[in-house]
């Protein structure tokens, strides 16, 4: 067995490699006999690339779970977004400013 409190740093120690996000929440569930591995992320970023980043993290935590403690068990991995700010990505040439970040909630 292996403790929920290992899973969570594991899953949290993977934020090195995704400097975009911010492990909040880990959770473990069985839904229709599947084990879910639940993952709530801040995401902060300059680029608009969060479904990518977030399959990435999805693939990361699986193989991790294998790699670190043998885990084959869980199959699913979802990424929920609790909050989210994607800063511009240019500078107008009239200001040379660059644009305030805008947060959207879960629901947007």
């Amino acid at each position: 067995m292996v403790s929920a409190a290992a899973i969570e740093g594991l899953i949290c120690s993977l934020e090195a490699d995704f400097s975009a996000i911010r492990v909040q929440k880990v959770l473990i569930r069985r839904e229709q006999n599947v084990m879910t591995l639940h993952i709530q992320v801040d995401f902060n970023s300059k680029t608009t690339g969060l479904p990518e980043i977030c399959r990435n993290l999805q693939k990361a935590a699986l193989d991790a779970l294998q790699r670190v403690f043998g885990i084959t068990d869980i199959r699913t991995v979802s990424v929920g977004i609790r909050k989210c700010a994607v800063y511009g990505n240019g500078k107008t040439e009239a200001s040379g400013s660059e644009e305030e970040p805008r947060e959207l909630s879960a629901e947007e």
